[in-house]
């Protein structure tokens, strides 16, 4: 990109299949192919140090292990706790083999937390459950993630993209992002029945995947005809997408605000657009947007409470816009990138 330095190189990792982080048994076949992938791009690269985040578990051990063996630094930028999640979603999958496999995955974690040389976690919520790997508090450093203020300028509501699908002049209820096992996609196709004799009011998912897949069977099914479901969209039109939107959606399952942050809320702020969020209270995405008065939140178990917000937006243009604007203004005060490399920096050097 325009102004990145000469030396900023990014490699994509091909596995022979594509990962599918869903099938226990295969799982850990795909994680060594993808870890012998980054051992050997390791051993050819020869950095200083190796900042490792969302990598696989399996894979994850192996890219330590070979810094580990020509002494290079490593650092485990969790972003969320793996293997606290594969426990909660196996167990309830396959509830012996799934629980055993979690177990697995949550002690293979622990160790990595433990040998790693330095530990960015990105709330103050995941301290606890680092701290009880044994991990040393002084190797536990708190960034919070952040948005490319940059790549996201804000965008009228009528541009290229919402007019191609016909949505400039509905209003739009946007979800764009990952649907897994840890989203509730029922809460999407609840919403959309309660609009669905208003055919101004418009529910449009872009993702793909497990949930993705639920939505189109239930649309099919039940007839739900104001439900738009789309694959995932090129990131240079993100703006145009998310500036689409009347109102931005995040979905996360209850047990699953103890391990994952919805990041996908701090690109929202950036698009100013006010936020329905449908997590635990207690996350930390939840806690931003009630502070900043940018959305309404609501458990994931209060449906009509998620329905009521949701009319509540549609109905009042001037509480949207204060909403959108409270977003906006917290993205620019506080995704400072300068700031934030510097803390990474500090972190790599020490």
């Amino acid at each position: 990109m325009t102004g990145d330095p000469d030396s900023f190189n990014v490699e994509p990792m091909g596995l022979r299949k594509p990962f599918d982080r869903y099938r226990l048994f295969t799982r850990p076949f795909q994680e060594r192919e993808l870890g012998q992938l980054l051992a050997k791009k390791i051993a050819a690269f020869k950095p200083d140090a190796v900042v490792s985040a969302n990598t696989p578990l399996g894979a994850q051990s192996m890219l330590f292990d070979k810094c580990a063996a020509i002494n290079k630094k490593f650092i485990f930028w969790v972003q969320d706790l793996l293997g606290v999640g594969i426990k909660s979603n196996a167990g309830k999958k396959i509830p012996i083999i799934g629980d055993l496999a979690g177990r697995y995955y949550v002690r293979l974690e622990n160790t990595l937390l433990r040998k790693s040389d330095n530990i960015v976690i990105i709330t103050e919520d995941f301290r606890h459950m680092v701290s009880r790997a044994m991990v040393s508090e002084d190797k536990i450093h708190v960034i919070r993630n952040w948005a490319p203020l940059e790549e996201i300028p804000v965008q009228d509501k009528a541009n290229p993209w919402s007019i191609k699908h016909g949505l400039a002049d509905k209003f739009c209820f946007i979800y764009s992002g990952t649907m897994g096992m840890k989203h509730n996609p029922e809460l999407l196709v609840q919403l959309s029945k309660a609009f669905k004799g208003d055919q101004s009011v418009a529910i449009v998912v872009i993702s793909e995947g497990l949930g993705a897949e639920y939505l189109k069977k239930k649309k099919a099914s039940e007839k739900i005809e104001n439900l738009l479901l789309l694959p995932f969209q090129p990131f240079e039109i993100l703006p145009m997408v998310l500036g689409s939107a009347d109102v931005l959606l995040a979905i996360l399952e209850a047990d699953a605000g103890l391990f994952a942050v919805p990041s996908k809320v701090l690109t929202s702020l950036c698009a100013q657009r006010p936020l329905l969020l449908s997590v635990p209270l207690e996350n930390l995405a939840a806690r931003i947007v009630n502070e900043q008065k940018a959305g309404f939140v609501v458990a994931p178990d209060k449906i009509d409470d998620f329905i009521s917000g949701a009319k509540t937006l549609v109905s009042d243009k001037a509480l949207r816009r204060t909403m959108a604007n409270n977003g906006r203004l917290y993205a620019e005060n506080t995704f400072d990138i300068q700031r934030i490399t510097d803390q990474f920096e500090k972190i790599i050097l020490s």
